[in-house]
């Protein structure tokens, strides 16, 4: 489970699309919201419609949510509390996944503490 610090939702504005360039008819595109997510500096995209890119964000507050699956990468893009991860596809479970995330964060949490009580005693023994 790695985080994607670089992942982002764009919006892609909508147009005025003619079948014809001097007549025809007009067609309005909606705008849609594109997520990129990277592994290195290679970027995979997905567009998302309106309705399915307000369903991720209201669902990742609570549970794990797919973003964007890329099979040729067996790889998986999560949302969750805001935040982008990305795991292999081997394992599709937002219960499992959630608590990868949760155990990943106390991992980082304790080796702070253990990194400031490090400090600290480094401190004392300069006195």
């Amino acid at each position: 489970m790695k985080r994607d610090v670089s992942a982002r939702f764009e919006i892609i504005p909508g147009y005025w699309d003619r079948k014809w360039i001097f007549f025809g008819e007009r067609k309005w595109v909606r705008p849609i919201h594109r997520f990129d997510g990277y592994i290195g500096n290679k970027r995979f995209s997905r567009e998302l419609p309106d309705d399915k890119y307000h369903r991720i964000l209201d669902e990742q507050a609570t549970t794990p949510t797919i973003i964007m699956v890329v099979a040729e990468r067996r790889t998986i893009w999560w949302a969750f509390r805001s935040e982008v991860y990305y795991h292999s596809d081997d394992e599709q479970d937002p219960e499992v996944i959630k608590g990868l995330i949760l155990q990943k964060w106390q991992r980082d949490e304790r080796r702070r503490e253990r990194a400031i009580e490090t400090a600290r005693r480094d401190a004392e023994h300069d006195c």
